[in-house]
């Protein structure tokens, strides 16, 4: 049998398949930041010669920089001006002839020296600069004409949806993404309203869980993943950044007397609200600087340590706690697990870590398991000449405190 034969069975105007998700988000993109300058307008003005090819290249750069079609249309838009018919000498007759109702001037916008500065252009050279065609410019000139400003896109906003996504199945998948184990992000100084979700989970899983809860819903996965990663700021894993206990006192506070301050009506009693929530700015500020101080005193160390043999630091804290079993079948995440604990000793000077990992049934997360595993790495991994130690944790453990009071050797910093 011929190769060609079944390509010869199908229509060559065969309608293909349109993509959707993924897929058609990546060729959007890559369609609307792929403009090429086109061949050289060839007019008496000379653009080209004008405007040289770096100039050329810095415009074509940035207009593959915009993100949307909208941002390309505006900026267009902007370097077409309107200007009165001067002439008219029509070769029929006024009420026959399609005269013209307007007439536009074009103009390149770059950086020269530093400082913007446009230059007047023909049309073929505006579209050839900017990688548009002719229907890009009709459209933007209608617009023009009609409302003096850049139409919108207006693609995938009309309301005749025959295949649209029921109000009852959005709220379905609104409130199992709600229903989630979410955790903030801890310990950060900057403000952060993303969540996270456990790494061993992606958003194919958390859409299996909803089909398994939801047996009669039929929602397609794209449609999952785009309400998903349009109406919520989630991530999977551990979050990178974190907040103290003190930080999280100061938010929910202020949160608190924001709320007062909105509901009430006597000024005696807005003012008072507006200084106690001065006070609490005040207190915060006051806190982030300690808290660098701390940065500030561990970097040090780490210096130190580096230069002089006698010398080390470390850091200790416990980890984040893992589940077991770790397995990600959906009935095991929603039941409660034995949890396995990691505590880390991290060296400064090489930076090796020691890590001490044992579950739930043999030990807990107290003073005595902290000392015991300090006790251990200063007896088994501190090298032999170290007469110096520094110690830096973010939790208080007076038990610590206590042990290196009596000991000469080693200074303990708390966050």
């Amino acid at each position: 049998m011929d190769s060609n034969e079944d390509s010869r069975n199908i229509p060559s105007n065969s309608k293909r398949k349109r993509k959707y998700g993924c897929l058609q988000e990546v060729r959007k993109k890559i369609k609307l930041q792929s403009h090429e300058i086109r061949p050289d307008c060839q007019c008496k003005k000379k653009c080209f010669e004008i405007v040289d090819e770096d100039k050329r290249k810095e415009i074509i750069k940035r207009m593959n920089s915009m993100h949307s079609t909208d941002e390309i249309n505006i900026c267009l838009a902007g370097l077409i001006t309107i200007l009165p018919v001067k002439q008219r000498r029509p070769r029929q007759p006024e009420e026959v002839a399609n005269l013209r109702d307007a007439t536009f001037s074009y103009r390149l916008r770059y950086l020269e020296e530093g400082k913007p500065a446009e230059v007047s252009v023909c049309r073929k050279a505006f579209m050839s600069v900017h990688g548009i065609g002719k229907g890009k410019v009709n459209y933007i000139l209608q617009s023009l004409k009609s409302s003096g400003d850049a139409s919108r896109d207006k693609r995938g906003k009309h309301k005749n949806r025959v295949h649209a996504l029921p109000d009852e199945t959005n709220q379905k998948i609104h409130y199992h993404i709600n229903s989630l184990r979410e955790r903030e992000s801890l310990y950060s100084q900057k403000d952060s309203k993303k969540k996270y979700l456990p790494e061993e989970l992606n958003i194919s899983k958390v859409y299996k869980m909803f089909l398994e809860k939801n047996p009669d819903t039929k929602v397609s996965y794209e449609t999952y993943r785009s309400i998903f990663n349009a109406d919520f700021n989630i991530a999977f894993g551990y979050p990178r950044t974190d907040t103290c206990a003190q930080c999280d006192v100061f938010n929910a506070r202020k949160s608190c007397l924001e709320a007062e301050l909105q509901i009430a009506e006597d000024n005696q009693t807005k003012e008072r609200l507006s200084n106690e929530i001065n006070n609490i700015c005040t207190d915060r500020k006051s806190h982030h600087k300690t808290a660098q101080q701390w940065y500030d005193l561990k970097r040090k160390a780490k210096v130190t340590c580096r230069r002089d043999i006698i010398k080390e630091a470390i850091v200790f804290d416990f980890s984040k706690n893992y589940p077991i079993p770790n397995i990600t079948t959906g009935e095991v995440y929603y039941r409660r697990q034995l949890s396995m604990f990691f505590f880390n000793v991290h060296v400064l000077s090489t930076g090796r870590s020691v890590f001490y990992v044992y579950p739930e049934t043999v030990g807990q997360k107290g003073s005595n398991e902290v000392c015991s595993f300090l006790h251990h790495f200063i007896y088994n991994y501190l090298e032999e000449n170290v007469t110096e130690l520094e110690e830096f944790c973010e939790t208080k453990n007076h038990t610590v405190f206590t042990r290196n009071t009596a000991c000469n050797m080693s200074h303990v910093h708390t966050r």
